[in-house]
């Protein structure tokens, strides 16, 4: 075996796994060695391979042998670049059932053996603690086996999360240069060496500094002592459940005034909405709920926590979920049932929840509980059991375009305008990026309510976004562990087809040249395009390949190579746009006009009148480089030889119907591929 990986190649690598498959069908069952092990780990993508091939034939010796040599890299040297092929692996049934439980305990073990000496910064933990947790929710055939390991050993693999993640915490604590002094008489590390003694220091003494009362875009310091704090206590709670209670009620998170005062639950909103373990997001949400409950909630409207209720329900935890729906349930028993005439209810977070006073749309107390009681509240049980659900309960219940099952239960046209702007109000004006996120993915499903669209709502979210330089948005992305790929993508499905505005701002963004600077943002728009096509109406497919065109067209000739690649890629974009999607026999004959009127002015003398010949006049006229000239003149010369076939194979499109025609493909075949 040891011989096969040192004389395959890149091309012989698949050949070379197949044989060793066979191999090791005919040996014992035993760790791989670690030169196999080394040499494996050089394919590219080897857990996709490693599937396939296990597909064809047997492999599950061979990727047994390897995931337990990995899992030994891992504990030995903190190697974590084995856990995405023991991943798959475990979920692309490939292993016996003996041999899933025996990799996954290896996983576990593995948890509890990892420390400080041997992952320093505690990314390995971080890692492997995201692998478990995705591994005990995954819903494949291997899921019933990864159960019983855990039901069989008696494991919390959330509670493991939860103990790797704090220990992570603690590192980067102690590692950190200056340790930050809250109170001016106790340093940070005081909180890791009793979790009682931090309490009672912070129940005695007065912070030097709050608690922000709002969701600020950077919550400070005193939050980052308090988060910490909370979830060590939370790892301990099992043990000694009292804790928590006490940290509840520190003076600090105004919980007595949590009914009036944001404080208390801004603080836990971060948690539940940030990158925190499951068990620290559950309990989050459950301490806002005994908040409320313990406050005087009378005459109180607490709408504004509805949307973070429904960002918890997209978690991919079902005890996270279960915890939001207490929530949505004691949200319910506070509202009243039917507030007098002329008597207005207090609105929590009206003002406060947000910083600078940003106000956010209010639903009246009658469409709130249309929300509660004909929408969310029904529904519970379902959205408990899968996080996609609630996006589907959604769309049927304020899409316009979704069919109505019910009339009786139907919500009016008022309702659902009033749901679906205060919904967007929230997501414009969250600093969190999280938060953003859950809820374009629950609002881009709805095309729009009666005659707004979701573009009029949501594009002030998307110019936002747009408006942040590259750094920004990378350390956004970083600061609450968002997909950046994904945020591109849902902040440009905004936009819905024949939105002047949209589209307008979408082809904004792909000419601006700061954008450049972007290249995911770029990306993502001309995406955006390319699925828009087809619902898009003629007029607005011409405007838009036009724009293409000459953005291709007039790409521009520097001599700084970085920002030559920046436009080569909006430049190739545009055109491979122009390339995959249908183009109309107006568009084409509309773009070999265009490129046949730049080759004449290149190729044929200017008008026969009288000019004059000072250099002052002269200072406008174009210059060409030679590259550039004997492009055109090619282009020249491809269609004067191509036009009158062209001319013949768009003549029986044109005579059928002027909605199809040939691609853009076809046009640049003709012009001798020039374009493409």
């Amino acid at each position: 075996m040891e011989q096969i990986v040192h004389g395959w190649s890149h091309e012989t690598a698949r050949p070379g796994l197949v044989c060793l498959s066979i191999l090791a069908q005919h040996r014992s069952a035993k760790q791989m060695s670690g030169k196999v092990t080394k040499a494996l780990m050089k394919v590219p993508d080897l857990g996709a391979v490693l599937v396939d091939i296990g597909r064809q034939q047997r492999a599950d010796k061979l990727t047994n042998g390897l995931c337990i040599a990995l899992v030994e890299r891992l504990c030995k040297k903190g190697d974590d670049r084995g856990l995405p092929v023991i991943r798959a692996v475990l979920t692309g049934q490939v292993l016996q059932e003996k041999q899933i439980a025996v990799v996954f305990k290896s996983l576990v073990l593995a948890a509890h053996r990892l420390n400080d000496e041997i992952d320093p910064e505690g990314q390995v933990r971080k890692e492997l603690g995201s692998t478990l947790i995705d591994l005990s929710r995954h819903t494949g055939d291997s899921s019933d086996i990864i159960q019983s390991v855990i039901q069989e050993g008696d494991l919390d693999v959330e509670a493991l999360e939860m103990k790797l993640d704090v220990s992570i915490r603690q590192q980067k604590v102690l590692q950190a240069p200056e340790d930050v002094d809250m109170t001016g008489t106790r340093p940070a590390k005081a909180l890791k060496l009793d979790l009682h003694a931090a309490l009672e220091r912070h129940a005695a003494t007065q912070e030097a500094a709050p608690l922000p009362s709002c969701l600020s875009a950077s919550p400070g310091d005193v939050y980052d002592e308090f988060s910490q704090l909370f979830l060590q206590i939370v790892a301990q709670s099992s043990e000694e459940p009292a804790l928590l209670t006490t940290f509840t009620q520190l003076p600090t998170l105004h919980r007595q005034e949590a009914a009036t005062d944001c404080t208390y639950a801004a603080f836990f909103i971060r948690i539940w909405c940030g990158p925190y373990p499951t068990l620290a997001r559950a309990a989050a949400l459950d301490a806002v709920k005994q908040g409320f409950q313990a406050g005087n909630a009378a005459d109180t409207d607490f709408q504004a926590i509805i949307p973070f209720c429904l960002v918890a329900l997209l978690d991919s935890s079902r005890k996270v979920r279960r915890a939001a729906a207490d929530l949505l349930i004691q949200v319910k028993a506070m509202s009243p049932a039917a507030p007098a005439k002329g008597k207005k209810l207090q609105a929590w977070g009206g003002n406060g929840l947000y910083p600078d006073g940003i106000k956010v749309q209010a639903m009246e107390p009658e469409v709130v509980s249309k929300l509660l009681n004909d929408v969310l509240l029904p529904s519970l049980e379902e959205c408990i059991m899968h996080e996609d659900f609630i996006s589907t309960l959604l769309h049927a219940s304020l899409d316009s375009s979704a069919k109505k099952t019910d009339d009786k239960k139907a919500l009016s046209q008022s309702t659902r305008q009033s749901i679906f702007a205060s919904l967007a109000s929230h997501l414009v004006a969250s600093p969190l990026l999280r938060v953003k996120s859950s809820l374009l993915a629950l609002l881009n499903q709805i095309k729009g309510v009666s005659s707004v669209s979701r573009t009029k709502v949501l594009l002030p979210a998307f110019r936002w976004w747009a408006a942040l330089t590259a750094e920004e948005a990378t350390v956004l992305c970083q600061n609450e562990q968002v997909d950046p790929f994904a945020l591109h993508q849902r902040f440009a499905e905004t936009v819905v087809a024949n939105d002047q505005g949209g589209l307008e701002f979408l082809l904004s963004i792909i000419q601006d040249p700061a954008s450049e600077r972007r290249p995911e943002l770029v990306r993502s728009s001309f995406a955006r395009l390319r699925a828009m096509w087809a619902a898009m109406k003629s007029d607005t497919k011409s405007d838009v390949s036009r724009t293409m065109l000459d953005i291709y067209q007039n790409r521009r000739n520097t001599g700084d190579e970085q920002q030559q690649q920046q436009q080569s890629v909006v430049a190739d974009e545009a055109a491979d746009l122009l390339k995959n999607v249908d183009l109309t026999t107006d568009i084409l004959a509309h773009s070999l006009s265009a490129i046949q009127a730049q080759t004449r002015a290149v190729t044929e003398a200017p008008p026969n009148k009288r000019r004059r010949t000072s250099t002052e006049a002269n200072r406008g006229s174009q210059v060409y480089t030679p590259a550039e000239l004997n492009k055109t003149l090619r282009w020249r010369r491809a269609l004067s030889s191509k036009r009158t076939l062209f001319a013949r194979e768009a003549a029986p499109r044109r005579a059928g119907s002027s909605s199809a025609g040939p691609r853009w493909s076809e046009f640049s075949r003709l012009s001798g591929s020039s374009m493409s």
